[in-house]
Parts: structure tokens; sequence; C-alpha cells
């Protein structure tokens, strides 16, 4: 024979909930307690009662974790929405009764929260191990591993672009062997440049994307940048740098009005130079060969030599780490004449 609960307590359990929905601002829509409560019950009118309570069979009262509640909460709802059911266990047990104002507790005590450095790594990393695993993890570059992979490229880089040696307005990290035909050297640092975005655009505009991209097809765009000027202006002129920083000078006025006047003869006179910008500027016209252009500042062909000779010690290292069937691909690549290029810059 089932255990059955005495009255008393579904009256216990339903004043519970009354005073705790009167605390929260929520309102009661319905509760299988309720008929239990009435004053039909305390007047002796048990029977008719009962008979009259829905869920009941043969006057047997559910448990706390079975009966039903249905609580409307006005501060979260519309007047016309329908009331969230729950439990007597469940919302005497949640501190802020239902999952809606829970959400808010929680809101409310995340806001202008201060993390220090630190957490904020620990959280930035703990996300990314998270987001690892989804499915969007799929594509390579939403890995953590992809990301570790481009911070070590860059800080190995400087941040600079590779090729005009400035720091660009946005910064691309480049394989030198495509991730998607060689994936065995994906995340290895030694497969990366650093460009400046424009000109990983153009890069790819000529050898695209879907095609293999190899070591050889970028050491033969250096080729083309050292040797043909119309082709180094179309390059260079796309580069967008970081706007230069400049240092506001302060006048010998100002750091005198610093001190109070008694002491201004116990000071020496202190020289203020005038304001000048920061601005490295590298030009490859020390020599009497004159090349005009928008890349004159940031053109230097012995650092595009420099680059291309890495590149020479590159290619044999990274070469001897891909897997035979990475290797076979490699013919699948295309590479570009300058008539081509030629065409092409005159297409557009």
């Amino acid at each position: 024979m089932p255990y059955k609960l005495p009255i008393s307590y579904a009256i216990q359990k339903h004043k519970a909930v009354e005073l705790k929905a009167k605390q929260l601002g929520h309102v009661i829509e319905y509760g299988e307690y309720q008929v239990f409560s009435d004053e039909t019950i305390l007047n002796g009118e048990l029977r008719s009662a009962l008979q009259s309570a829905e869920s009941y069979t043969q006057n047997q009262i559910r448990s706390e974790r079975e009966a039903l509640l249905k609580i409307r909460c006005n501060a979260h709802s519309s007047a016309d929405a329908e009331p969230i059911e729950t439990t007597y266990h469940n919302y005497l047990r949640a501190r802020t009764g239902l999952p809606c104002c829970g959400k808010q507790r929680v809101s409310q005590k995340l806001q202008h929260r201060v993390f220090s450095e630190e957490s904020r790594q620990k959280l930035s990393i703990s996300m990314k191990q998270v987001w690892a695993t989804k499915p969007r993890a799929k594509d390579p570059r939403d890995s953590i591993n992809y990301d570790l992979w481009r911070k070590k490229a860059q800080q190995l880089g400087d941040y600079k672009c590779a090729i005009t040696g400035t720091r660009p307005l946005n910064l691309a990290v480049h394989h030198l062997y495509s991730m998607s035909h060689f994936p065995s050297i994906m995340y290895d640092a030694d497969n990366s440049v650093l460009l400046d975005r424009e000109i990983h655009k153009e890069f790819h505009s000529i050898w695209h994307y879907r095609t293999p991209n190899t070591i050889d097809q970028f050491m033969q765009f250096l080729d083309y940048i050292l040797s043909n000027p119309e082709f180094r202006h179309r390059v260079f002129s796309k580069a967008v740098a970081r706007p230069v920083r400049k240092i506001k000078a302060e006048t010998s006025d100002n750091i005198e009005n610093l001190y109070d006047s008694s002491d201004l003869s116990h000071t020496t006179s202190v020289h203020i130079p005038q304001s000048q910008s920061i601005e490295t500027t590298i030009s490859s016209q020390s020599s009497e060969e004159s090349d005009d252009g928008s890349e004159t500042r940031v053109y230097d062909p012995e650092r595009i030599k420099r680059l291309h000779e890495r590149m020479a010690q590159l290619r044999e290292t990274l070469y001897s780490q891909l897997t035979s069937d990475e290797k076979a691909s490699i013919s699948e690549a295309i590479f570009v004449s300058e008539h081509q290029l030629v065409s092409e810059d005159d297409s557009t």
C-alpha cells in the first residue's frame, strides 16, 4: 500500500510557496496543493474539496517533486504570456524560484566587474579550449592551435610586414605551404610569413586559394617585385601603414608652470626640442637610381633579397617534413609568368 502524505504536508508546502512568491513578486496561477489551504478545508468540508481537486486518485496527495505549480513572473513576462510550469520542490529549492529571475541575478552580478590581466588570459584560454571542441572547430582556423601558431608567427616577425618592413594597419599571417594541402606543417611556425593584408590579397589574387600554394610561389612573388617596377608599384601602392604616433613637445613655459616662483631660482634651465613625429622612413633611393612611386619610402631591395635567401633555406627544411602525398601535390601548384602579371595589371 503506497504511503499517503498528510494534509498538513500539502498545506505547509503551499503556504511556503505563497510566502516566497510574495517576496519575489510572483503570481500563483495554479497550485496542486492550493485546494488544501482553502477555508473549506478548515471548516471540515474535506470530502467535497478533494472531489473537486485535480490530479488526485483515491484521495492520495502527490509529493512535492510531482505536484504541479504554475507561476507567473510579472517582471519578465507579459500579462498574456503563458505561466511557467514547475513543481513545489523546484520552486522552493531554487533561490530565485524561476529561471528567468536566476538569469537576471547572474547578469547583475557580472555587470561592471573588473578582471585582472591574469584572469582575462585564463578566461581566454579556457574559452578557446571549449570552442575548440565545438563543431565549428572543424575549420582549422577556429582551433586554438591555429591561434597559437598565428600569435607565435606575429611575435617572431615583430608584427611587421616582411616585404615593406613596417607595421601595417592590418596584418596577415601567410602560410608558405597552404594549410589545406599541406596539413602536416600547418602549425609549424617556420611555415609562416607576415604580410600586409592588402599585399596578402594581391598574392592570392594571382596564385589563388584553392590550388596548392608553395614557398616557390612566394619566392617568385619576391623575384617579380625586384625585377618588375610596374608590378612592384602595383604591390606597394596597396600597402596601408599603421598611423604614426607623434610626440607632443612641451615648451619650457609649460614646465616652469610646474614649479613655484620661489623655486625657479634653484632650477637649471631646461631645453625642450621642437616637436617631431616618430616615423621610420626606409628608402632605397640612396643610390642615384630613381624609382618614382608610392613605394619609395618602404621599398628596400636588400630586405627583399634577404627575405628571398631566408625562403630558400626554409624551403629545404619544410620540404623535408612533408609527406609523400603532399610532395606529390606540389606539382599541381601554378606558376605565373611576368607577362601574365602585366596583362592582369592592365585588365584591372
